[in-house]
Order: C-alpha cells, then structure tokens, then sequence
C-alpha cells in the first residue's frame, strides 16, 4: 500500500487558524448583543407613567399624556375637547411625502369642535421651523418631559401617522399620514359628526376631486 506526503500544520498556521476562530465568535456574539439591544429597543413603548405597552390602539388612553408647545406652554389631552394629532418627523422622507396634502387639509378651514395639533419627536424649534416652511396652519408641539418616559414614545414612533382622540384622551381612531381624511372620517362617524366637523371633510373631499 502506498501512502502519500502527509500534510504537517506548521505553528504559525495553526495560531492563526486559532485567531481565526476566535475572531469569528467575537463576531457572532457581538451580532447577537445588537439584535437583542434592538429588539429591546423596539419593544418598548410608553405611555404617561412610563410603563411599557405595545402600538397604541383604537381605545387606548392617553389622558395622562400632555405635549409642551413651541412656547413652553403645556396641554393635556384629555381637557373636553376632541383632538386630531399630525405626527411628523422633519427627517422622514415619508413625512415629507404627505406635507403637501396635510398643507391642503389644514388650510380648508375651521375643524369644527376639535382642535389640531402638529406632533414631533424632533427638537421643538426643528419642528416648528418645518411646519413653517411646509406652511401648516397648526400648532407644533412635543411630548412634555414629565410623560416621556426614556424618550421613544408611542405617540411619536411611526411618521408620519394621524391620531384622533376624544375629549377624555381616548383614541377614536388612527392611521399613516396619508389616510388624514379617512381618520378623521372615522372619528366623525363615532362621535356623530361632532369631532372635527363633516363640513370639513366634504369640503376637502370635494376639492381633491377636481
């Protein structure tokens, strides 16, 4: 029987290999830190009190929440009177996208018993100065500090996205930016047209038709 050359594994090859190895499981372990970090991350949500809860729904309530406005002055969400909040990001490239139509929606008029809001998790003079340059007529606010938990708020989580409340806080209804109309739609319907007024809506359905 003949045998060929037997294949040695020199020093230097072998401590390589072995730092090779190395290398490669520092590498996983480091990859599965972050997905864990980022699971974490994205998991957690608050609301006032700072306890984390899942996506905000339709019912949630938020009457804990107050939002701080451009001039330091502070609201809650739950003061009698229905609320439409305009979530945005002047970093999103979606918020962007919707801007266009939201300028529409608010320069159609009066919105009846409700009020609007223009909500950020950008520094408050970043959002004002894009509402500002987007030409909405609203005012601009963002999360007070007592009810912002560690900073990654449901409220302001997805952009650009609408939330429609009622006068005790409560979600009647929400949506992505670009379903504006059917949002408040909704949220008039619940509440027999008292929200933020059917007259609004026909007018800015009407317009978009022509």
């Amino acid at each position: 029987m003949v045998h060929g050359p037997t294949q040695r594994v020199g020093p230097n090859q072998s401590v390589a290999a072995r730092r090779s190895a190395r290398a490669a499981s520092a590498l996983t372990a480091t990859l599965a830190l972050l997905a864990v970090a980022q699971a974490a991350v994205l998991g957690y949500r608050v609301l006032g009190g700072g306890n984390p809860v899942d996506e905000i729904a339709v019912g949630d309530d938020l009457s804990a929440v107050s939002l701080q406005r451009a001039d330091g002055s502070l609201t809650g969400l739950a003061d009698g009177q229905g609320t439409l909040l305009l979530v945005f990001d002047p970093e999103c490239p979606h918020s962007r996208r919707v801007a266009a139509m939201w300028r529409d929606w608010l320069s159609v008029g009066d919105p009846g018993r409700g009020r609007v809001l223009a909500l950020s998790p950008a520094a408050s003079s970043s959002a004002a100065a894009y509402a500002r340059e987007q030409r909405w007529r609203v005012d601009v606010a963002s999360i007070a500090a007592a009810t912002d938990g560690n900073g990654v708020h449901s409220l302001t989580r997805r952009t650009p996205w609408v939330f429609a409340l009622d006068g005790d806080g409560r979600v009647l209804a929400s949506g992505h930016g670009r379903k504006l109309a059917e949002v408040v739609r909704e949220a008039d319907y619940k509440t027999g047209g008292t929200h933020h007024g059917r007259g609004r809506i026909a007018r800015f359905a009407v317009e978009n038709r022509q």
